[in-house]
């Protein structure tokens, strides 16, 4: 933690003439990263009515300062071994102080300091300028030329503040920095925006500790209210949006119109979600099956017949029908499928042939004796691909009940 420790004595001096300039004698010590710094730095100075929210800059070095913003010009002042000194008011290339200046109430002196390395940062806080500092200006000895037949010379007010202050908005500390801009919102904007990268570097062992930096939690307790962070429904990222309207219980990734809890709007079979294996997934996985059986209706069956199926316990893309070849299924999304069925017919040592396309593909036969005829066979299926069941054996029938005579597939993968 860089901090910047200051021991200021401020001295006012007063002439016996009207709205005469004013001068402060200011003396300082500054350390940066705990060591004295030596060398040329460049000062900017500012009286203001407020530390936390000044409305009135009632004098700066350079006369630009306006409720309490930052002054253009600089002074430059020679530190040695942390030690420094200047007189406000009359240094070269500073503005003088009006002496109207302190008949407000509160009056704050506001520090910049540029170590030449790091840029101008803001030492905090404020330092007050107590009564004490210029009690010299009695509201009636303006056109005084001494009081109680004193003369100005020796009126002379000293008072002296020791304070030690942290350089949290004086010098940044690689602990606490941030490696990225961010975009200025104008006036009107509606909408966040938000740099694509934003780090914060931490120190990988800070955790639980109490202390960082040998200071405890209160020492960087920004005396703001620690409520949850508002943002707005629609944040802009390289012209694409993250929607979460209020209330709406809906997030739209590419879209301002989610139509469900996250709904992912994007180019059908290019966009998707990324997982860490590195696979693509452009689609969520869908049940598509279809499983067909014949209708209480016996089918009397010679080698070579396809055999039919006129009802359907479920088909969830459209690949079979009841009308027109009833006995095909057809894939119409391709990839891998499970192809299976089961026959009872009334003759012995039958067999089936599976048909692809029209084309022979697997020829299953039926154990010995039984009449009953079960397969299970995987494939890799394209659009369009269909399939279908050819009998082979003795003239016989086909039972037509439902439990015993069904035809189906599902995609596996």
């Amino acid at each position: 933690m860089k901090k910047v420790g200051l021991f200021i004595s401020i001295f006012m001096i007063a002439t016996a003439v009207q709205a005469v300039p004013m001068m402060i004698n200011y003396q300082g010590k500054i350390n940066v990263d705990g060591t004295p710094f030596t060398g040329s730095g460049d000062f900017k100075f500012a009286i203001v009515d407020d530390p936390d929210s000044p409305t009135v800059s009632y004098w700066s070095n350079d006369g630009s300062s306006s409720a309490g913003s930052e002054p253009t010009l600089s002074v430059s002042i020679s530190v040695n071994n942390g030690l420094y000194n200047v007189v406000l008011g009359e240094t070269d290339g500073m503005d003088a102080i009006d002496g109207s200046v302190f008949s407000n109430d509160d009056l704050y002196l506001r520090v910049w300091f540029d170590d030449g390395t790091n840029g101008f940062q803001r030492l905090a806080p404020d330092q007050r300028l107590t009564s004490a500092g210029f009690s010299f200006r009695a509201e009636t000895a303006d056109d005084a030329e001494t009081v109680d037949g004193m003369e100005g010379v020796d009126l002379e007010e000293s008072a002296e503040i020791d304070a030690d202050i942290s350089a949290h908005a004086a010098v940044p500390d690689a602990h606490h920095s941030k490696t990225t801009s961010f975009t200025e919102l104008s006036d009107t904007a509606t909408d966040a925006q938000i740099p694509d990268d934003i780090t914060v570097n931490y120190a990988s062992t800070s955790g639980d500790a109490d202390t960082l930096d040998g200071q405890d939690g209160a020492y960087y307790d920004d005396d703001q209210p620690d409520d949850d962070a508002e943002v707005p429904d629609n944040i802009t990222i390289d012209n694409s949006s993250l929607y979460a309207p209020a209330g709406g219980g809906d997030v739209g990734i590419g879209t301002t119109s989610p139509q469900a809890k996250l709904h992912v709007e994007g180019v059908a079979g290019t966009d998707g979600i990324m997982f860490p294996d590195g696979t693509l997934q452009t689609s969520a996985k869908q049940d598509i099956s279809c499983r067909v059986h014949k209708n209480g209706i016996n089918q009397s069956v010679i080698s070579g017949d396809i055999i039919t199926f006129d009802a359907e316990d479920y088909d969830t893309d459209n690949m079979h029908d009841t009308s027109t070849n009833t006995g095909r299924i057809t894939i119409n999304t391709p990839g891998k499928y499970c192809i299976w069925g089961q026959i009872l017919n009334g003759s012995n040592n039958p067999f089936l042939d599976l048909k692809r396309n029209g084309l022979p593909f697997i020829r299953v036969l039926s154990a010995s004796t039984f009449n009953c005829i079960v397969f299970n066979f995987q494939d890799d299926a394209n659009t369009g691909d269909y399939y279908e069941l050819v009998y082979g054996g003795s003239s016989t029938t086909v039972n037509g009940d439902s439990q015993y005579t069904r035809f189906g597939v599902y995609k596996t993968d």
